[in-house]
């Protein structure tokens, strides 16, 4: 009977080292197969796009750009009926037929510019096609760097978009200059208004003043023709009293609005012994306003008024 040997531990361990080898060797080439084979089928689905695309516009015959995506949020591709698979894509038919393909397995892209003939596979990056473009980026770089009818018109909308922009801004500034023109206008109006109603005013002022003058001069002339050889002494304007220099005979005048009035006249005589107030006047309401107060030792007297200031006078 013959005796049966297994394989020895180091027999095992050099099967296992040339399976791991064979592994390592193989593992990346069947990836790679694989991968290609998701690149060859993103190919022919975004070719299935294409065709698809060139059918919608034979049978709508759309007279504007329209676009059809496909994400996590819609899927307005499937309107298309194309033949393939597609997890992420765009596509944009423009009005003359040219048709745009972008789509993308989350790793790899395949795409196709609206002026290109063929389809252009990517490992390791995604394509992408922006809000109101018509061009595929990857990442953020263009896949197209010539200026082509797209772009061009792409750029000649940006550019009319500001320029009615400006047109906007420029007509509201011509708005706001019409209305400060028309403020200052009114502005101006209005102050050559005030200017002459002030005119006006000063002058009436005027001549109300120099009116008022000329009776002042008047009084004063008349004042002086009846004062004759008298010596003003001065008056209890503020105060309300005046210390008179010595006895003797005194005129006081109640002093009213700027004007004095011989109503209200009054006849002082002091003497040594005695003093003599008397109201020449016709005023009675004044006939109480004026106090005389005599020190007969020092010799001194005060002329006290309550209510209206006294012009005082002495006869020499």
């Amino acid at each position: 009977m013959k005796n049966k040997k297994g394989l020895t531990i180091i027999e095992l361990l050099a099967v296992i080292v040339v399976l791991a080898i064979l592994a390592i060797i193989t593992i990346p080439i069947i990836s790679n197969v694989i991968n290609d084979v998701r690149i060859k089928s993103l190919q022919n689905s975004a070719y299935g796009l294409i065709e698809a695309g060139n059918l919608y516009y034979v049978s709508k015959g759309n007279n504007t750009t329209i676009r059809f995506d496909k994400n996590d949020t819609k899927d307005t591709l499937k309107e298309l009926s194309y033949k393939g698979i597609v997890k992420i894509g765009t596509v944009i038919i423009d009005k003359k037929g040219k048709v745009t393909v972008c789509i993308t397995d989350g790793k790899n892209s395949a795409y196709k510019n609206y002026n290109e003939n063929k389809v252009t596979t990517t490992k390791g990056k995604i394509c992408s096609i922006k809000e109101n473009s018509s061009i595929v980026y990857l990442g953020d770089d263009a896949t197209i760097t010539a200026y082509d009818d797209v772009k061009l018109t792409e750029l000649v909308n940006s550019m009319q978009e500001e320029i009615n922009a400006l047109k906007s801004e420029n007509e509201t500034l011509k708005n706001k200059d019409s209305e400060l023109e028309s403020s200052i206008s009114s502005l101006s109006s209005d102050l050559n208004g005030k200017i002459t109603n002030l005119n006006t005013s000063l002058s009436s002022d005027i001549s109300t003043l120099n009116t008022s003058l000329s009776t002042t001069n008047t009084n004063i002339t008349n004042l002086t023709n009846r004062l004759g050889n008298f010596k003003y002494i001065g008056n209890t304007q503020g105060t309300g009293t005046l210390t008179l220099p010595s006895y003797g005979v005194y005129l006081l005048f109640p002093w009213q609005s700027g004007n004095w009035d011989n109503k209200g006249l009054y006849y002082l005589n002091i003497t040594s012994y005695r003093y003599e107030l008397v109201h020449l006047g016709e005023n009675d309401s004044w006939t109480s306003i004026v106090t005389i107060s005599v020190d007969k030792t020092n010799k001194i007297v005060t002329v006290s008024e309550t209510s209206l200031p006294l012009h005082i006078y002495k006869v020499v």
